[in-house]
């Protein structure tokens, strides 16, 4: 009697406990049928949906088709895309594809609304095709409506990118650029104000390396880079060069570019405000290049520093044909990039030449020029020219050097140099051992690099005979307009000519000094001076007679 209550109580206990155990039960077996549910349903959302909806979103981003290849891996903080592809389009001819995109991404940044990625995509190709103007065409972002969530791109990295550029059909040349660029690092900072970007690449088949590691700041729109170019061959840049307009008709058959800059630049629409700051030096050597309007190569060497505004010619040797040049100094322009105001300080070289290579450059380069100009008037003066060089060429016979220094601004500069022969020289019947004078010109050019005046001078003049003596003298042309108006005057000041006694056997031959300007465009009031000239003459002892020396000035 005593003990049945407890078993009553036992069964009330044991009957509860069964009716928990069912809830759990039940309960765990819905929530892993809903936990099953939701992961399918999730897998099934990211497998089939996730792809469309980046693929969507980038379409409207770009303006422009772009596929996004389907899920092939799927975990907590990854996705893995199949291959992927921005194809081209009837607006734009720049394409790309990939054959993986790997996505990485933080959880804890999900809690505040922002989805940081970490993309790296697999072995991937792009095409640049460039545009008619020279330019390639850059995809527009649209202006779209802020996401529920912020996306920050962290990184972007690209192992391995194969790119074909390829030149516009106004060039001379079709052929593509092949560039291998690999291990691209590309960071944001700042919420993605600034990028880093890390770039390797090298050009296929020889044609060198180059790097570059730039800080691009959006806030301020300004761009720091360190740029490397070791051994880029530029005849394979070239067509993408010739594709501007403007640009002259040339054909670079060789040339090997090597460069250090360090560069700071802000993307303005103010000229002025373009270049901030370049320091690094180039050089450039092995060039050789022709043109349609030129007869002959041009062959370059040159090692220039750059401190912005100035560059600093180390050196630079060239040669037009069988004519060579030496040049060294400084050219310094201001922040606008104004040629106006381009100012120079150069030391220069002619290397020894002879007289028949100049005649020859010269007429050779009026042909050429005479076949490309239009007008008759123009032709007509070209021939002009050439007779008269043709004239005198019987005439001269010998070898020359000069020297030059050049200052001054574009607009006015100075030239002033000597001039000097390199052997004995024979002008007509005479030979002369040694001719040099020193020498001045000074144009004056409007704004359209158009000539206003020149004036030209020369002093110091010293001429010397194979059968002894000396002649000196000194003269100054001025010339408005480039032609001698009616008040130009045409002086040789104070020049002195000194001759002594020519001893020659049985007979005496006079010398003779000849200036002559012809066909020039003297008005009636045109002055030839001789100003306090001095000419003085010994009689030449030959025997029983003596003869004088002759000085001709002819116009």
């Amino acid at each position: 009697m005593t003990n049945t209550p407890d078993n009553s109580d036992r069964q009330t206990d044991t009957s509860k406990s069964r009716n928990w155990s069912r809830i759990v039960i039940i309960s765990g077996l819905g929530l892993g049928t809903v936990s099953v549910a939701g992961g399918a349903v999730g897998t099934w959302w990211f497998q089939e949906k996730l792809a469309p909806m980046v693929s969507e979103s980038l379409t409207r981003l770009t303006q422009r088709p772009v596929k996004v290849g389907e899920l092939q891996k799927f975990r907590i903080g990854y996705l893995e895309f199949g291959p992927s592809s921005l194809p081209p389009s009837s607006t734009d001819s720049i394409a790309a594809s990939t054959e993986i995109v790997k996505v990485r991404y933080a959880l804890g940044p999900l809690l505040f609304k922002t989805l940081k990625l970490d993309i790296t995509f697999g072995k991937s190709e792009a095409n640049l095709q460039q545009e008619a103007d020279g330019l390639f065409k850059i995809p527009e972002l649209a202006d779209l409506p802020p996401p529920p969530f912020n996306v920050d791109i962290t990184a972007l990295r690209f192992p391995e990118v194969d790119v074909t550029i390829l030149p516009s059909e106004t060039g001379k040349s079709s052929e593509p650029i092949l560039l291998d660029l690999s291990n691209i690092e590309v960071l944001s900072k700042n919420k993605q104000q600034r990028w880093l970007v890390d770039l390797n690449g090298k050009v296929i088949d020889g044609g060198g390396n180059f790097r570059v590691d730039a800080d691009v700041n959006l806030k301020n729109s300004e761009i720091k880079a360190d740029v490397v170019a070791q051994k880029l061959q530029l005849p394979i840049f070239a067509p993408l060069v010739l594709a501007f307009e403007n640009v002259p008709d040339v054909s670079l058959q060789s040339g090997v570019l090597n460069a250090d800059f360090r560069t700071q630049i802000k993307l303005t629409d103010k000229v002025a405000d373009l270049i901030q700051n370049i320091q690094g030096k180039v050089s450039l050597q092995e060039l050789k290049a022709n043109s349609s309007f030129l007869s002959d190569t041009v062959n370059l060497n040159t090692v220039a520093n750059v401190a912005w505004p100035k560059v600093t010619v180390e050196s630079l040797n060239a040669n037009y044909g069988d004519i060579g040049l030496k040049l060294q100094g400084t050219a310094q322009t201001t922040a606008n990039l104004d040629l106006q105001n381009l100012n120079l300080n150069l030391n220069g070289e002619v290397l020894p030449v002879s007289f028949e290579t100049l005649f020859n450059t010269v007429t050779t380069e009026i042909d050429l020029l005479s076949e490309r100009i239009e007008t008759a008037e123009t032709k007509q003066q070209l021939q002009q020219i050439r007779g008269q060089i043709q004239d005198i060429r019987p005439l001269l016979d010998g070898g020359v050097k000069t020297n030059f220094k050049i200052v001054g601004s574009l607009l006015q500069p100075v030239v002033s140099g000597k001039v000097q022969t390199t052997e004995v020289t024979r002008v007509d019947r005479l030979r002369f051992q040694d001719i040099a004078t020193n020498f001045t010109i000074s144009p004056q050019l409007n704004q359209d690099f158009q000539p206003l005046n020149l004036t030209a001078g020369f002093s110091d003049l010293q001429i010397t005979p194979v059968v002894g003596g000396k002649i000196t003298g000194k003269g100054e042309v001025k010339i408005q307009n480039s032609k001698v108006k009616s008040q130009e005057e045409v002086k040789i000041q104070n020049s002195k000519v000194k001759r002594k006694k020519l001893g020659v056997g049985s007979q005496s031959v006079p010398q003779k000094l000849e200036v002559k300007i012809q066909n020039s465009k003297v008005k009636s009031q045109e002055e030839v001076k001789i100003q306090n000239s001095k000419v003085k003459r010994k009689k030449l002892g030959v025997g029983s007679q003596s003869v004088p020396q002759k000085l001709e000035v002819k116009i």
